[in-house]
């Protein structure tokens, strides 16, 4: 438990850190609260691992810890506030003079009464602190911070990074899509059996694996269960037993921050899923019973990854996700034959954006230029989408560009794209005829790996290709008139490729052809 409330002290921490290095930010006005709140919460941090050892032998202690974790919580969700009203005012700011003065007027954007709020806030968590930290237990605590033991910890994200910071971090980011697709280790989770006899209050991962188990169980789980962050329900047996199970995580875990429903068969869920303030990750993915989400999933200010993939029965996404503007990753399918202005657009946090599995999709939204911070995009499996939007050239931090599956797109010509591709999959376009240069020239001096697979009309490569320094591999599989011009040697295209050290025609290697 320690170790726990250790981990979100140093997230508070860093928060606070954040914030103070943002100009006009709206805690510049709750200075004083804020530095106090810091000074707290390194004096209390610096005690933690002596109540570790201590805690064992002390009631008094996990006492203590327990009522010092809600403090940290409550800490850590107004700083959360803190900085998506932060981003909501820059959102707004990039609106017209009449839409500004009209969403300013409103009590959830006028920013005296968020600071107002805010300040009463921060107010009654500095009390909490210093009750907590005037009482007989902390004195007998000492302060060890130098005995630090490095942690295998969660790191604390903000919304607050410039883009340039993190270019290059390619194995990094794979790491970090990893955890978030797979974010329980199996030795850290609490399976709930039907041989369970009771959880331990201080358990933070609880996985169910049927309704049959779980019927017998869940009445035994204490209404405190206030360490559970992560919960993985997989259901697919009964689902009115799945949405009474969920009925009831929602209702008991007030602090949960990892709600994993991949592959449960859940018809609907629940409105009250937008009261989750805590939440920060929900995984809905191939769900196909599903139908549509209760627009209160927008509440959810402080999500950062929400994943729908596959739930390709989805007729609608819910309205007001321009709301979420946590939101980092994105990976959504939906039966609409369109998606709206207004929308998706307005997620300025967002680094990966998967569009996936939606066969009726002829378009999609054409705001992208807002997507400052979106580092990927995967179009996959949409094989009715006509044509990608204009603003896609505008995508200015895009890394990571993937089109797979769609039978009828074309790109037509527009302007040359203001990106830095790295890498480039262009998989299963059966109409495509050309790679566009206007989609590749700004990458010359960026892009490492190219690949075309499974494109028949794809016929010629564009000239540009031969300024390409920093290409390191091209992958050509299934383009028969393709392959043959860049026969080596004697190909039409081979002039343009034979600087690249590793080009792959239908698995052989032509730049080691002899």
């Amino acid at each position: 438990m320690t170790e726990f409330s250790l981990n979100i002290a140093e997230n508070v921490v860093e928060k606070l850190g954040s914030l103070e290095h943002e100009e006009n930010s709206l805690a510049c006005r709750d200075e004083d609260e804020l530095k106090k709140l810091k000074h707290s919460m390194l004096v209390i941090k610096d005690v933690l691992i002596d109540a570790e050892e201590k805690r064992s032998n002390s009631p008094e202690l996990r006492l203590w810890l327990k009522q010092l974790n809600h403090v940290f919580y409550d800490a850590e969700d107004v700083l959360d506030e803190l900085e998506v009203e932060n981003l909501r005012r820059q959102v707004i700011d990039r609106g017209n003079f009449y839409t500004r003065k009209v969403l300013r007027c409103f009590s959830s954007s006028n920013p005296l009464i968020f600071r107002s709020t805010i300040g009463r806030k921060l107010k009654r968590i500095n009390e909490g602190l210093d009750a907590i930290a005037a009482g007989n237990v902390k004195r007998q605590l000492t302060e060890r911070a130098e005995e630090r033991r490095p942690l295998n910890r969660e790191r604390g994200t903000h919304s607050f990074v410039h883009s340039a910071d993190i270019i290059g971090r390619d194995e990094d980011k794979e790491k970090i899509i990893q955890l978030l697709l797979h974010p329980m280790a199996q030795d850290e989770c609490f399976v709930v059996t039907a041989n369970s006899k009771r959880i331990e209050k201080s358990v933070q991962h609880i996985s169910i694996p049927d309704p049959d188990s779980a019927r017998r169980d869940f009445p035994m789980l204490s209404q405190d269960l206030d360490q559970v962050r992560t919960v993985f329900i997989h259901s697919d047996k009964d689902v009115l037993a799945s949405n009474s199970i969920l009925e009831t995580c929602l209702s008991r875990f007030k602090y949960l921050r990892a709600l994993n429903l991949s592959r449960s068969q859940f018809k609907e869920l629940p409105k009250k899923i937008g009261k989750m303030k805590h939440l920060r990750y929900l995984d809905l993915s191939w769900n196909h019973r599903i139908k549509r989400l209760p627009n209160s999933i927008c509440k959810l200010q402080n999500l950062q990854t929400l994943f729908l993939g596959g739930c390709d029965e989805i007729e609608e996404l819910p309205r007001g996700m321009r709301y979420m503007e946590s939101l980092r990753f994105l990976w959504l399918a939906t039966r609409q034959t369109s998606l709206p202005r207004d929308e998706i657009g307005c997620l300025k946090s967002l680094r990966f954006l998967w569009i996936a599995t939606c066969e009726k999709l002829e378009r999609l939204f054409e705001d992208m230029e807002n997507l400052s911070a979106l580092r990927s995009l995967y179009i996959v499996t949409c094989p009715s989408l006509k044509s990608l939007p204009r603003s896609l050239q505008y995508l200015t931090s895009l890394q990571d560009l993937h089109i797979s599956g769609c039978e009828a797109l074309n790109f037509h010509n527009q302007e040359a794209c203001e990106f830095k591709l790295k890498k480039l999959v262009l998989c299963f376009l059966e109409a495509v005829q050309e790679l566009p240069e206007w989609l590749i020239r700004g990458s010359a001096d960026t892009l490492k790996s190219l690949k075309l697979e499974f494109c028949p009309e794809l016929h010629e490569l564009p000239a540009c290709l031969k300024t390409f320094s920093a290409l390191q591999e091209l992958q050509i599989l299934g383009c028969p008139r393709l392959a043959e011009r860049c026969d080596r040697e004697t190909g039409d295209d081979w002039e343009k490729i034979a600087h690249i050290p590793k080009v792959i025609v239908d698995n052989v290697d032509v730049i080691k052809q002899t």
